[in-house]
């Protein structure tokens, strides 16, 4: 019979075979540092063990704090690192797993839950009750005209080897999301732990670029911009040499302007070649007209179904997450998902 309970430290290295063996291409060494990064993931992860004693299955979560509708904190639990070996999927394991998340998340006061997924399990959350929510993106090719700001100069920024390293970031980031809904309350752990080796991760094999925005004659940060661009094949398929992607951007209150010339920047980093982007960015009129700017005529609006959420308390409504997802700035970024 099968066991459903929760890993002990002495599985890590079925687990490591496990996640290798449902992602082709995949290293032992990167699960092994992404499964460490998170130690409050590895208190949840829940497996399938077979009669022989071998590894079939796992789902994992780990609690974070996101902003409502109003801005306040919400324990949410993000579902992630579910996976069932090739042989033993269409089994019913993975979906067992998944309900004893929940019923964990839901005894930790989780709220509710979120997760990314492949089209191809997209059905099984389904299912157990995730449903799909528009993240806002803005798609388009970049204008050779596209405007900036005299009152702001930008420049490229190395964490690593300046004075307040990732600290500037998370200053621009605290002010621009302080009441934002659906962003992550990220404090220095959270910088540390999570978001730059994973920010590192997820960008594999297209090194991110971080841009600045600092106001004439000053030394502050004032906002920043993620970019990354590609190359590849979906930059030919449109017959663009060069696709780049603003993963996120944050400005302090009062400094609209510095949009503007953080996206001519992320255009001039092209060296010139005809280029086409998406802008993960809120819907805000400021940020909107920035957008229109650098896109021309080809601006349009579009939305990615990335992210899938769940009520898990009891007390809390679908009615009541459907508001915060379609609440007025609300922005789930992208560097955030699991």
């Amino acid at each position: 019979m099968v066991q459903y309970r929760l890993a002990q430290p002495e599985d890590e290295e079925a687990l490591l075979d496990l996640w290798v063996a449902a992602n082709p291409g995949t290293t032992r060494e990167a699960w092994r540092r992404d499964y460490h990064r998170v130690p409050a993931l590895r208190e949840r992860v829940h497996v399938a063990i077979a009669p022989g004693g071998s590894l079939l299955a796992a789902a994992a979560f780990w609690p974070r704090e996101v902003r409502d509708a109003r801005g306040a904190a919400l324990k949410v639990g993000d579902l992630s690192h579910v996976a069932t070996r090739p042989e033993a999927r269409r089994q019913g394991h993975a979906r067992r797993l998944v309900e004893l998340t929940i019923e964990a998340m839901r005894e930790e006061g989780c709220v509710w839950s979120s997760l990314t997924t492949s089209e191809e399990a997209r059905t099984l959350y389904e299912a157990l009750g995730w449903r799909a929510f528009p993240r806002p993106v803005r798609e388009g090719i970049a204008s050779a005209q596209a405007g900036s700001s005299g009152a702001f100069s930008v420049s490229r920024y190395e964490p690593a080897s300046e004075p307040e390293g990732w600290d500037a970031l998370a200053r621009v980031y605290d002010a621009f999301n302080a009441a934002r809904p659906l962003t992550v309350a990220r404090d220095a752990a959270y910088w540390r732990d999570f978001f730059v080796p994973h920010l590192t991760a997820w960008l594999s094999g297209h090194a991110p670029v971080i841009l600045v925005a600092r106001r004439a004659g000053q030394a502050d940060v004032r906002g920043y911009a993620i970019v990354y661009y590609s190359d590849e094949e979906p930059a030919r398929a449109f017959g663009l040499d060069r696709l780049f992607t603003v993963s996120e951007l944050g400005i302090f209150p009062g400094d609209e302007e510095a949009v503007s010339a953080l996206l001519a920047a992320a255009l001039s980093e092209s060296g010139g070649r005809l280029l086409g982007g998406r802008v993960y960015a809120p819907r805000e009129p400021e940020i909107d007209a920035a957008i229109e700017q650098l896109f021309g005529q080809s601006a349009r609006q579009d939305q990615d179904s990335e992210p899938m959420a769940r009520v898990i308390a009891p007390d809390f409504e679908q009615s009541d997450l459907d508001a915060l997802f379609a609440a007025p700035g609300a922005m789930a970024w992208p560097l955030d998902d699991v």
